[in-house]
């Protein structure tokens, strides 16, 4: 540093620019020195320097259309359907619908998915599951080819959990269909109308949580799914879980006799027992539940989260060009 203008040697004054030749002070010392002005560009400002993370990087990260939404959906929707469904079965108010139009079916198809995994060709009707006296096997055969497309599914989304599902599916079926008896198969279809019924419920409903990029999803039928299961879980758990037997149904039903009197009668369980199966089947269903319901509402607060991430970031780049 010197005291005096570079160009014409004159005595520096205050400023930049020297007031005898009109030269700037730092360009005329930098040819001097270099032969060549140069200079650094100012520093963007700091409110609108441009963003660590562009939105578009994080755009496909949010799999549902309105993250609020979603929010408050996985909130309420859930709680809520299982409210109704448990204030028709308290008061009796449209019980008898919940009864035929939701449970009956989802109690049905538990006796056929109960005898599926062991092997027999069931068919579900609306109030009676037909069951061969003898394996059939086609059954299996369909049952291992659904668990081969959600395997695929699981492995093309990098999801786990639907491998895990799947897993326990078949060491399930291989042992109904392998390893127990045709009296002790008779005697899981039997109590599989209510036991079965209420895992399919709890299935039902949790599809709320997950299939976003399925029509599960985009075609609105994880509602209609959550009402099924909510109304045929709490019609099946409700009578266990307060120990009616006259809810339940002890006898005959059209000259056939129903589920709880053939696992008294023919498979000689005792009442406690089969109230402690059922009670606590539904209570580990609804841990189930709780912990995907957990696990869902997480995930929506976090695509809303996002989503204000990505709105921030759009408007600093808007202002920053």
């Amino acid at each position: 540093m010197t005291n005096t203008c570079a160009w014409c040697e004159a005595p520096k004054q205050t400023g930049p620019v020297c007031p005898s030749c009109g030269a700037d002070y730092a360009k005329a010392a930098a040819i001097k020195a270099h032969g060549k002005a140069s200079f650094e560009e100012p520093a963007a400002s700091p409110a609108f320097s441009e963003p660590e993370s562009s939105p578009e990087e994080h755009e496909q990260l949010i799999p549902v259309q309105d993250p609020a939404f979603e929010k408050k959906a996985c909130l309420l929707a859930l709680p809520g359907m299982l409210s109704f469904a448990l204030f028709v079965q308290i008061t009796g108010f449209l019980s008898g619908m919940q009864r035929i139009f939701f449970a009956m079916p989802i109690h049905e198809l538990g006796h056929a998915v109960s005898g599926w995994l062991c092997g027999f060709n069931s068919i579900p009707t609306l109030w009676k599951t037909i069951t061969p006296e003898n394996r059939g096997y086609l059954s299996s055969l369909l049952v291992l080819v659904l668990l081969g497309w959600l395997a695929r599914y699981g492995l093309k989304r990098k999801q786990p959990l639907w491998l895990a599902f799947v897993c326990l599916v078949l060491i399930v079926q291989g042992y109904g269909t392998f390893m127990i008896s045709l009296g002790k198969a008779d005697m899981v279809i039997t109590m599989g109308g209510d036991a079965m019924g209420m895992i399919l419920a709890t299935l039902l409903m949790m599809t709320f949580y997950v299939g976003k990029d399925t029509q599960i999803y985009k075609g609105a039928l994880r509602w209609g799914f959550l009402g099924i299961g909510a109304a045929a879980f709490i019609n099946m758990f409700a009578p266990w879980w307060n120990k009616d037997i006259s809810a339940i149904g002890y006898g005959t039903t059209g000259g056939i006799p129903t589920d709880s009197w053939k696992m008294i009668n023919i498979h000689l369980w005792e009442w406690d027992a089969l109230f402690t199966v059922h009670i606590t089947l539904g209570l580990l269903c609804l841990t189930a539940l709780g912990i995907i319901y957990g696990i869902g509402l997480k995930q929506a607060i976090g695509w809303e989260k996002l989503k204000d991430k990505q709105e921030r970031l759009a408007r600093i780049r808007e202002k920053s060009n």
